[in-house]
C-alpha cells in the first residue's frame, strides 16, 4: 500500500515520537523512547476499536431508542465506520509523512502510492456524506413530528407500547370508563397498520388505517387500551391512554416495526 514501506516512519501512538514503522506492530516491538508496546496499534491491537464499534452500533440499533428508521441507522453506522477506517489506516499514513517531510531529515521523500491515496479520500469524503445524510435525516423526521403535531397545537409525550406475545386474549381490557384525555398514533413501520380500541367486553372497535409515516389522534380515556395490528389482524403491540399532563400534553405512540 505504501512506497518503500521497508524505510517508512510514523509517529508512536504514545509518545508521538517518529519510529520505524513495521506494518502492523508485532508482539515484543517497542518504541525506542518511551518504551510503548506495539506503538502504531492502540493497545497492542488494531481491530479493538472496530470491536467497540461493531458491538455498540449492534446495541444501539437493537435498542433504537429513538425510533430511528433503517435508513437512518444504515447512514449513521457506514459514515462512522468508514471516517473510523480513515482515522486508524490512513490518517497515521498522512501525519507520518507529513512530519518526514518537516524533519528534512535528508531522506528520499516518501509519499502515498496512488492506490491508497485515492482510497483515503474515498472513505474520508464518503464517510462525511453518509453522516451529512444522517443528520438530515434526523432532524428532518424529528422537525416533521414536532411540526405537524404543533401545527395542530398539539403537544405530546412518548406512550410505550407493550408487545402482544400470547394473542389478542393476553391483552388487558378496558375498563368501564375513566377520565377524558387524548391518545395518538404514528405509524413509522415499512408497511400499513390498524388501530382499534378494545372495550371492557373484548369488542374492537376500529379507529383508522395507518400508512408509513401517517398518524391519528383520537379522543380516549384514562386506562382505556388501544391495539395496533398488522394488515392480516394479527396483534402486535397494545397501548394504553394516560392522563394528560398540567400543559395539556397527551401521549402518543410511535410505532416501529423491522
Amino acid at each position: 500500500m505504501i512506497q518503500e514501506t521497508k524505510d517508512l516512519k510514523l509517529p508512536c501512538e504514545k509518545c508521538g515520537a517518529v519510529i520505524e514503522y513495521d506494518g502492523v506492530s508485532l508482539p515484543g516491538k517497542t518504541c525506542p523512547h518511551c518504551g510503548a508496546k506495539r506503538p502504531h496499534t492502540l493497545k497492542g491491537n488494531p481491530l479493538l476499536p472496530f470491536l467497540f464499534f461493531f458491538g455498540g452500533w449492534l446495541a444501539f440499533g437493537l435498542i433504537n431508542p429513538f425510533d430511528w428508521s433503517e435508513n437512518v441507522l444504515l447512514f449513521g453506522s457506514g459514515g462512522s465506520l468508514l471516517l473510523l477506517v480513515w482515522f486508524k489506516v490512513f490518517l497515521p499514513m498522512h501525519i507520518g509523512l507529513w512530519r518526514l517531510k518537516r524533519e528534512n531529515s535528508g531522506n528520499k521523500e516518501r509519499r502515498l502510492g496512488i492506490v491508497p491515496g485515492c482510497l483515503s479520500v474515498v472513505f474520508f469524503l464518503f464517510g462525511l456524506v453518509c453522516l451529512s445524510i444522517f443528520c438530515f435525516q434526523v432532524k428532518t423526521s424529528s422537525s416533521t413530528e414536532m411540526d405537524s403535531d404543533q401545527a395542530r397545537g398539539d403537544y405530546v409525550f412518548r406512550l410505550e407500547g407493550h408487545e402482544v406475545t400470547d394473542g389478542i386474549d393476553s391483552v388487558p381490557l378496558s375498563p368501564v370508563g375513566g377520565n377524558a384525555t387524548k391518545i395518538g398514533f404514528i405509524n413509522r413501520a415499512e408497511f400499513p397498520v390498524e388501530v382499534h380500541w378494545l372495550d371492557h367486553n373484548g369488542t374492537l372497535h376500529y379507529l383508522a388505517r395507518l400508512g408509513q409515516d401517517h398518524g391519528q389522534n383520537a379522543k380516549a380515556f384514562v386506562g382505556q387500551t388501544w391495539l395496533v395490528s398488522d394488515g392480516d389482524g394479527t396483534p402486535l403491540l397494545y397501548y394504553v391512554a394516560e392522563k394528560e399532563t398540567s400543559g395539556g400534553a397527551f401521549g402518543k405512540g410511535n410505532f416501529t416495526r423491522d
